[in-house]
């Protein structure tokens, strides 16, 4: 009995996880261009000191799988790198953690590249919040 009340409590806690994600979090549509040229996923004031952003690919186009996906801040007029870059596969939900202390107010980014060198131009969509 405890082993089903805890594994109905694991799936339970998957799906809210899962539609929060879709609940709070926008959508974005960009291109990415060729090479590993980075793009702007989405941008926005944080509206809580929460050190994580979400992200869902939903579509890539041109036959590839994967994004690089990283958290950018703008301080003093410059945008600097705060978390590690993360391979986000198409249809699979994120957490990027900040190595840094992200605070309400601040402007933050979501930035993503092409994981591999390509000669063509990357469709990609997907779900995004910033928190």
């Amino acid at each position: 009995m405890k082993k089903r009340i805890l594994l109905c409590t694991m799936v339970f806690c998957l799906v809210i996880s899962t539609l929060m994600v879709h609940a709070s979090g926008t959508s974005y549509s960009i291109t990415l261009p060729r090479a590993k040229g980075d793009v702007t996923l989405k941008s926005a004031h944080k509206a809580c000191d929460a050190d994580v952003a979400y992200n869902e690919i939903t579509y890539i186009g041109a036959d590839y799988d994967c994004v690089r996906v990283w958290i950018e801040r703008k301080e003093d007029g410059k945008w600097s790198r705060v978390s590690d870059r993360q391979l986000n596969y198409e249809g699979e939900d994120y957490t990027i953690e900040s190595n840094d202390d992200l605070y309400e107010g601040d402007y933050v980014r979501l930035r993503g590249d092409n994981d591999d060198w390509t000669t063509v131009r990357v469709s990609l969509r997907g779900v995004a919040d910033l928190q």
